[in-house]
């Protein structure tokens, strides 16, 4: 019997399977077996050898270094999933970044949620909140508990001692749990506040907070909006305060364009940011936080957006001043007036 293929693969394994009833059958049957595999070995040899050809070009034209290849790669479909992971690999310590993905935003949120969360319940075990608030009416301590570094940067802006007596319209952007705006209620009469923070509704149950009382007493409005997404309208707010939430934003470029539209010229800005460096890299990457922190900005990042305002306040702070000198190169605080918009 005859086989139209070249190889003749299939007459000599039909050949052999009838030579069974003889002496030589099995012997023939092993030689062809390890004839045919030998055959498929080197078919396999030679679709490698196209396969990384094929890679190697695609690689150079991908402006990647052919020099990363360590090893052939016999499946062309992988080859596409092989250079974006050189490609991480080559940025893995890349830590500067204005922008996110959505679903590294929603992570970070959750985070942050479960961060404020859990220290909530730490603070009420053994009745601490019943403890605070006795205390509080004998003004021992202050009313409203909870403290995120407001405090320090009150002090770090000289106590706000730059704010007017009064605004019409005024909203903190990422106010979080306890804010900053309740520092400057004691310099500057404010009368219609907007808290906005996309975690605002979880921030209102917590026990003893500024948010809290001023939710109980429809003393402000709150707002769930990220800052990319803030619903107001043009030159409406006298006063904008956003301290340290940059570094929580989806994108911090459409937050600064937000801030900016919905501030009215003359109107001031008070903006406080921890600021990074590559030389943080290492720091940053094996921070506990960070996946709550994704977006990690140098100073230069804000000249072109600084530059819209009339310094009011302005300094930056070295990295021995700020708050977490081992993660962060330095700190800026500034407090400026919006310039009339072109």
């Amino acid at each position: 019997m005859k086989s139209n293929r070249p190889d003749g693969s299939i007459q000599i394994l039909w050949d052999s399977r009838w030579s069974l009833s003889n002496a030589s059958g099995l012997r023939n049957l092993v030689s062809t077996w390890f004839g045919t595999m030998k055959l498929w070995d080197s078919m396999r040899k030679q679709s490698s050898q196209l396969s990384y050809s094929h890679c190697k070009i695609k690689k150079q034209n991908r402006q990647i270094s052919s020099k990363t290849i360590q090893y052939q790669r016999p499946w062309p479909f992988l080859s596409r999933l092989w250079d974006d992971c050189e490609i991480k690999k080559m940025n893995k310590n890349k830590i500067l970044a204005s922008q996110t993905t959505e679903e590294k935003w929603k992570q970070a949120q959750k985070w942050e949620e479960a961060h404020w969360v859990n220290a909530q319940r730490a603070r009420a075990k053994f009745c601490k909140n019943l403890v605070w608030r006795f205390l509080s009416i004998i003004r021992v301590v202050p009313k409203y508990r909870g403290d995120d570094w407001n405090n320090w940067w009150m002090d770090k802006f000289d106590n706000y001692s730059f704010l007017p007596n009064e605004v019409e319209n005024a909203i903190e952007l990422g106010c979080g749990p306890y804010t900053n705006v309740r520092l400057m209620l004691s310099r500057c009469n404010i009368k219609h506040l907007v808290l906005s923070d996309p975690l605002i509704h979880t921030y209102v149950k917590f026990k003893y907070t500024f948010v809290r009382d001023m939710y109980e007493t429809a003393s402000c409005m709150l707002d769930d909006h990220p800052m990319e997404q803030l619903p107001y309208k043009d030159n409406h707010f006298d006063l904008a305060i956003m301290i340290n939430v940059l570094d929580h934003v989806r994108d911090a470029n459409e937050c600064m364009n937000n801030l900016l539209r919905v501030v009215k010229p003359g109107g001031i800005i008070i903006l406080g940011q921890d600021l990074s460096r590559e030389e943080d890299a290492e720091a940053l990457l094996n921070d506990s936080g960070l996946v709550g922190h994704p977006i990690k900005l140098e100073a230069e990042w804000f000249t072109p957006w600084l530059d819209t305002c009339e310094p009011i306040f302005e300094k930056v702070l070295q990295r021995e001043e700020g708050r977490n000198d081992d993660k962060h190169h330095a700190t800026l605080i500034f407090a400026g007036r919006l310039k009339n918009k072109a």
